[in-house]
């Protein structure tokens, strides 16, 4: 998990993203290929508040600027994050990181 250092565009929240899908280097080291975003304010989905947080959050505008958020972390954790991964191990500090979300 990586917290953002800019708010929600939408709320001023604050962010966190996380990693689904890697792809591994030719060094051996594994980089990035999918981010979600999430932010604090996201009320539980089966909460009556989440429809509206959620047409708060892009409906508008199509996720614009999720989008335009997603690429620019995308492209920050593929420049400057690389994962180890452990066979049969979980391998984390037990630290957030902090990424700068542009």
């Amino acid at each position: 998990m990586f917290r953002g250092v800019k708010p929600c565009p939408y709320c001023g929240g604050k962010l966190s993203f996380s990693t689904s899908e890697w792809q591994q280097e030719d060094d051996g080291s594994w980089v990035a290929t999918e981010v979600q975003i999430e932010c604090s304010n996201e009320p539980d989905i089966d909460s009556d508040e989440w429809w509206e947080w959620s047409h708060n959050h892009g409906d508008q505008d199509y996720n614009d600027a999720w989008y335009s958020l997603t690429g620019r972390v995308l492209r920050e954790l593929r420049t400057r994050v690389r994962f180890i991964c452990r066979a049969n191990a979980a391998f984390s500090d037990g630290e957030p990181k902090t990424l700068d979300n542009h």
